[in-house]
């Protein structure tokens, strides 16, 4: 048996009006196709639905047992239109998206709020998780996409693009002796407090990796482990942070500036992470698309 959507139309339409020129009128085909899908359909079900005579089509009582259950797939089949099409509107959903700790911070806040405020509807549920985790968390689809730094090589399981590539730099306050400048070198860091993150960071290892290509010894006053330390430490003054522009950019520091460290100069690549082989919710693909609107380079 193989009945189709407009078979059942048909035959709701014929119940309803009696006559096929009526029935063809409301689904605004001819007659003569009313009639043939009417056709069609008793033939698949074996079963005359209706008795021609004079006065028109009259149900018989496999009609009049058959009909609510028509009524109510084509129900069914106008609920999940529209249930799809609120899906792929963002009028309703759920998107979920892990981040390590300072990009969650810093980075996806202000997407969030405008996102969630065209789309009050959906769902957004944030993962902070350490860098480590994002990729099985993309992987076993915890969440629907991952905003973070990918290690190399990356996996053949997982889909990268970059969102935005960062530079590390010096945050200080605007009164520092350095702050002079519009970009520095790593060599002119001697002889003042400088504040990192601890070893076992990755911003640590490429901070460490700067520091050796340009042959600079320096002094550590402050090693903590999470930025916004960092960050208070040197709007306190008491000593310039090397760590990646962003995390002022997005900040409300208006005593703290970033400058660009050089010679060499440090880049790296936030990159928005999901599974090769999956095909992600509108959601998801609406969030994405949002942070590229406003963090993309």
């Amino acid at each position: 048996m193989n009945v189709s959507l407009r078979q059942l139309r048909a035959f709701v339409a014929i119940y309803q009006e009696g006559r096929l020129a009526a029935a063809g009128q409301a689904l605004s085909i001819t007659p003569s196709a009313a009639s043939l899908l009417l056709k069609q359909l008793e033939d698949g079900l074996s079963v005359r639905l209706f008795d021609r005579s004079p006065q028109g089509l009259q149900p018989t009582a496999a009609a009049h047992a058959t009909i609510t259950q028509a009524r109510r797939a084509l129900m069914e089949v106008e609920q999940l239109g529209r249930a799809v099409s609120a899906l792929d509107n963002l009028h309703q959903g759920r998107v979920a998206v892990a981040a390590t700790p300072a990009l969650a911070s810093y980075l996806l806040p202000p997407v969030m709020r405008g996102f969630a405020a065209s789309h009050p509807q959906l769902q957004i549920v944030l993962d902070d998780c350490a860098p480590d985790q994002l990729v099985a968390r993309v992987l076993d689809e915890s969440v629907d996409f991952a905003l973070g730094t990918p290690e190399q090589p990356l996996s053949p399981a997982l889909r990268s693009e970059v969102l935005l590539r960062d530079q590390l730099s010096l945050i200080l306050r605007r009164d520092h002796l350095l702050a002079r400048s519009e970009r520095l070198s790593w060599q002119q860091l001697q002889g003042y407090a400088l504040i990192t993150v601890r070893r076992g960071n990755g911003i640590r290892h490429l901070v460490d990796q700067a520091l050796s290509q340009s042959l600079t010894p320096v002094r550590f006053a402050y090693e903590v482990a999470m930025f916004s330390t960092a960050i208070a430490l040197a709007e306190q003054g008491l000593g310039a942070a090397i760590l990646p522009a962003f995390m002022l950019g997005f900040a409300r520091h208006p005593d703290l500036v970033a400058l660009p460290l050089i010679d060499p100069v440090i880049t790296r690549n936030i990159c928005l992470l999901s599974k090769a082989e999956r095909s992600l919710p509108p959601a998801a693909v609406g969030l994405m698309q949002a942070l590229q609107r406003e963090l993309g380079d």
